[in-house]
């Protein structure tokens, strides 16, 4: 079914910025960053398009080639915009990564929905919660990485590195389990959800271990 997909951003979009209007300054910045989430998903989405043309590759291709590495910068970009312009600390640039992965993940499926519509309520449910704890993950990944690599500046830019080269290969497995079949499918879509329930169980312990150094 064909759509719309900057349509979509602005249906989406009004609430929040409404909201963002209407709230004290913490809760505007969640708004905003969450927003600011849908954009990265149509940007990754005009990005995957152009890149696939470019290098004339396949659907499987650019799922497990492009689409990871592509998806995951864009995430990136306004993080390190904000630690870089604004000097923001560890703690801030958590919250910025996690609003932008949960904003990325329900733009990203919602305009699944409308591909693929809403027939299979089972199916969908573990597909969207598998989707955005993949997203999840991946934010948890780079925003609790970041407090290890602190100083000096040398090794911030290369722990952001590596961070992204991890979050890459994680969102690159999904994909790929993605595309295979009955058991193994199953297994790709039991991957992210299990990963982020253990992250979110260790989140504390690593806060605190972090927040000491």
């Amino acid at each position: 079914m064909p759509y719309n997909i900057e349509n979509i951003f602005i249906c989406l979009a009004a609430p929040f910025l409404l909201a963002a209007l209407g709230t004290n300054t913490g809760n505007r910045k969640n708004y905003i960053f969450i927003v600011l989430g849908f954009v990265c998903c149509i940007i990754s989405a005009y990005l995957n398009t152009f890149f696939s043309v470019l290098y004339g590759a396949q659907e499987t291709s650019a799922v497990l080639e492009i689409s990871p590495v592509i998806e995951e910068t864009v995430k990136l970009i306004p993080l390190l915009f904000g630690l870089i312009v604004f000097e923001l600390q560890p703690q801030e640039g958590d919250n910025i990564i996690f609003n932008i992965a949960v904003g990325f993940a329900t733009f990203e499926n919602i305009c699944y929905l409308l591909e693929h519509g809403t027939g299979n309520l089972f199916y969908l449910l573990v597909r969207g919660f598998s989707t955005g704890a993949m997203h999840i993950t991946c934010a948890f990944i780079i925003g609790y990485g970041l407090r290890v690599f602190r100083r000096p500046a040398a090794l911030k830019a290369s722990g952001i590195f590596a961070l992204l080269c991890i979050a890459i290969t994680f969102h690159a497995m999904f994909n790929m389990l993605m595309k295979t079949n009955g058991l193994i499918k199953q297994f790709g879509y039991a991957v992210p959800i299990v990963s982020c329930l253990i992250l979110f169980l260790l989140k504390y312990r690593f806060r605190k271990i972090t927040d000491s150094k």
